[in-house]
């Protein structure tokens, strides 16, 4: 994917196998096939071009400004179980901030993929709560 220059323009795919593995871990691999049979689309690989260069690009895109005064408030969701973006590094972007309302939500033993398994509901309940109690 990002190893591949000639990808920057192209949508990338993962295969059956790279979505279990990697988004949807906390799946049976019947359920994960299943998942991504139904909801598995290619993304734009610009944006992951963008992200492993972040370091190395002057003004990146993708630069945060920790200390925004008037950020909207933030809600990070971990999952516990997550291999593409694990609990460790959610952790880490949300310690990084510093001004606004910003509070982190963990959830052992989910994937990256947390709102295709079980207990979805609770999840999204979860964070609906949390939304409306700060913009109430």
């Amino acid at each position: 994917m990002v190893g591949n220059p000639f990808n920057l323009h192209k949508g990338i795919g993962l295969t059956a196998k790279q979505f279990h593995y990697g988004f949807a871990n906390a799946l049976e691999e019947d359920a994960a096939l299943e998942a991504w049979r139904t909801f598995h689309v290619p993304a734009p690989a610009r944006a992951l071009f963008q992200a492993a260069l972040a370091n190395f690009t002057p003004g990146a895109v993708t630069k945060v400004d920790y200390r925004k005064p008037d950020r909207a408030p933030l809600l990070f969701v971990a999952g516990g179980s997550d291999r593409t973006v694990p609990a460790s590094v959610v952790r880490e972007n949300y310690r990084r901030y510093k001004t606004g309302t910003v509070e982190i939500t963990e959830y052992p033993g989910r994937s990256h993929f947390t709102v295709g398994e079980p207990g979805w509901e609770a999840v999204l309940d979860n964070t609906i709560g949390w939304v409306e109690n700060k913009t109430a």
